[in-house]
């Protein structure tokens, strides 16, 4: 640990901020009540003076006059302190399915750049200290940092690697539609993945044109189909082509050793 930052000094980035989930009106009465009562009582994390943990208390405190406690925490490079934002927030009691998914994706992201930067090679001659975690499980026919949060987070590889995905969609709409990408998040609105693609690849304007949906208090499902409609579009993907099959002759499908296998794994939370 390195000396703890003044209370005045912690910086406020946008990049840090954004990953923390948004409080609700109430919540955030609670919590200023709360301070107001009792003081701050947890401390403030932050790396290099910028804030990891504790943006809404930094807030209050600063608007009520408060100083609250500040703790210092050493990383060696960005993507640690990411990784450790996520795997503090998935602890977080009653966290929506859609932030849950997001942690994980990020984290499985910022991993995948924390093992090729800060260990880059494995081999015989490696020094203990920059030796990565050993796998009990790791035959070499999947990443190493999926297989590790495999087991961390008892979620399948696969599952992993399409939250990952879910996750670099949801940075893009936030970028250009952040109340989009909030809704979504927080569980508001449930949108498929394949949806949640298409959002991320349009442009703000029609971005813009998409939150009327977004904004409708009946609205608890969006798919593909019901963003194509909105936008007068034809069909984002092609419908796949049904071939027809002589009757007589029954046909076997063809082994596809690199189909992705799907599983749907349930998140506790």
């Amino acid at each position: 640990m390195s000396r703890n930052p003044h209370f005045q000094n912690l910086i406020c980035k946008d990049k840090y901020r954004r990953l923390k989930p948004s409080l609700s009106e109430s919540e955030h009465q609670a919590l200023k009540s709360d301070i107001m009562r009792n003081g701050c009582r947890e401390p403030i994390m932050a790396w290099k003076h910028m804030i990891l943990d504790g943006y809404k208390r930094y807030d209050i405190c600063k608007e009520l006059g408060i100083r609250c406690r500040t703790k210092s925490i050493n990383f060696r490079i960005e993507e640690e302190a990411i990784s450790w934002i996520c795997r503090r927030e998935l602890k977080r009691p009653n966290l929506s399915e859609g932030y849950q998914k997001y942690y994980i994706g990020k984290l499985y992201q910022a991993q995948k750049i924390v093992f090729a930067t800060l260990y880059p090679t494995q081999n015989q001659s490696t020094p203990p200290s920059q030796k990565r975690p050993t796998l009990e499980h790791y035959d070499g026919s999947r990443s190493y940092t999926g297989t590790l949060l495999s087991a961390e987070l008892n979620l399948g590889h696969s599952t992993i690697y399409k939250y990952g995905i879910f996750a670099e969609d949801i940075e893009k709409i936030m970028a250009k539609a952040p109340e989009i990408a909030n809704i979504i998040l927080s569980d508001r609105i449930h949108v498929s993945h394949n949806a949640v693609s298409a959002l991320a690849a349009m442009p703000e304007s029609d971005l813009e044109k998409m939150k009327i949906c977004f904004a409708d208090r009946g609205t608890f499902r969006i798919q593909l189909s019901d963003i194509e409609n909105a936008l007068n579009m034809k069909r984002l993907f092609p419908r796949p082509v049904v071939k027809s099959i002589e009757p007589e002759i029954k046909q076997i499908p063809k082994y596809d050793p690199d189909a992705e296998i799907s599983c749907k794994t349930a998140l506790s939370a």
